[in-house]
């Protein structure tokens, strides 16, 4: 978790949250490494893969 939280209560219960939601921003940053050709797919150079990886 972050140091920015989110404190509520339910039920007579305190719930303890992070205030970020989980790869907040992601699409942003996939997009501009695209965008700069900054993209290497690292299951394509994986060695000693079984014949189902490989089919997968």
């Amino acid at each position: 978790m972050g140091t920015d939280m989110e404190f509520e209560v339910e039920n007579e219960t305190l719930l303890i949250c992070s205030a970020s939601l989980p790869r907040q921003g992601w699409d942003e940053k996939f997009n501009s490494l695209a965008a700069g050709g900054d993209v290497t797919f690292l299951d394509s150079v994986l060695d000693g893969q079984s014949s189902w990886d490989e089919g997968e």
